[in-house]
């Protein structure tokens, strides 16, 4: 039987071949005509880069005969700027995206010789439960309210109010994080009677140490392991106060209290600052008072003394007599056991 691919005509050629020389010479063709379209272009940009040029030199010379032609000049830079950028520009994401396809190709080779062995499924890991943010205990006493007092509000808005007002010197303790409403800031407290609410920051005077760092947490360095006392003065000169009388430092007690006077004031600016052994754990108040003494001392208690000033008392002679406040270290944090004075200059007795 004869094939299809051994069929000749009278010319003494296959047919199949026939068809090969065609489709060579259609090639051929093909490749002179893109040839001569390539020459073309680039004659053509040539020629119109000369125009350009020309025309571009003879608005030059123009301007410098007649400056009225320099906003033609202006803007013919202008258009062959922006010709030359959307001529350029294109080109830019197109060989990125020729390089794109060309490293997505190589990949898919890569991948298609290699065998792709079977990977065991990950889980990423289950996130860690957030703790809460701690809550400092602070303590507050109720100030710069003229005598009117403060009322505790069940929410951050002014209306919200609870029972009746507390007056100057009710103490407040800290329970939740600080708030903003009624463009006010907001402390979350508790009173000594147990009603919880919100107390606008304003009247509210820092009273007492705020609660010991939990455990792990960053603890104050001292600068001396071996010599305790000169730690704790240390530290109470980074506060911006020195410590005239060392004789309240008790070295064999848990709890320890030095008295600091603030440095550069006439002596009548004292605060007490406590420590846990050699750790520091902060001040008796934010403000300071005229005359603090250490009454009494104990492993786990101190026991302060302040002076009672009236508003026209110097600060030399405080005429209102003196009380004392406890403060317990009850293995947790620091807390006042009696009400601190209050700082307010116009109360009719305060610590000054």
């Amino acid at each position: 039987m004869t094939k299809i691919g051994d069929v000749t005509d009278g010319l003494g050629f296959k047919v199949g071949e026939l068809h090969t020389d065609d489709s060579s010479e259609l090639a051929g063709c093909l490749a002179s005509l893109i040839m001569w379209l390539v020459v073309a272009a680039v004659a053509l940009a040539v020629w119109l880069l000369v125009v350009c040029v020309k025309l571009t030199w003879r608005l030059i010379k123009a301007t410098k005969e007649d400056p009225r032609w320099a906003p033609v000049l202006v803007g013919w830079l202008l258009l062959l700027g922006l010709v030359g950028f959307a001529a350029v520009q294109p080109s830019q994401p197109r060989a990125g995206a020729l390089a794109q396809a060309g490293t997505t190709t190589n990949a898919k080779v890569v991948s298609a010789a290699l065998p792709s062995p079977s990977l065991p499924a990950i889980r990423s890991p289950a996130a860690p439960p957030s703790s809460p943010t701690p809550v400092g205990s602070s303590w507050f006493i109720v100030g710069n309210t003229e005598g009117q007092g403060v009322y505790v509000r069940r929410t951050t808005r002014l209306e919200d109010k609870l029972g009746a007002a507390y007056p100057d010197g009710a103490r407040f303790q800290e329970i939740g994080p600080t708030a903003v409403g009624d463009g006010r800031t907001w402390r979350h407290v508790r009173a000594d009677d147990g009603r919880e609410g919100f107390v606008p920051s304003e009247y509210l005077i820092v009273a007492g140490p705020v609660a010991s760092p939990p455990p792990g947490a960053e603890r104050e360095p001292t600068s001396s392991a071996s010599d305790p006392l000169k730690a704790a003065t240390d530290r109470i000169g980074r506060e911006g106060y020195v410590v005239r009388d060392v004789q309240s430092y008790d070295p064999n007690a848990l709890l320890r209290v030095l008295v600091g006077i603030r440095r550069g004031s006439d002596g009548y600016d004292q605060r007490a600052f406590f420590f846990l052994r050699e750790r520091y754990l902060g001040a008796d108040t934010w403000y300071p008072s005229g005359q603090i003494s250490v009454e009494k001392h104990e492993s786990t208690r101190v026991i302060l003394r302040y002076a009672l000033y009236r508003p026209t008392d110097a600060n030399c002679c405080a005429s209102a007599g003196s009380v004392t406040v406890r403060y317990n270290w009850n293995g947790d944090k620091l807390e006042p056991l009696d009400e601190i004075p209050s700082a307010d200059l116009k109360a009719t007795v305060s610590r000054r």
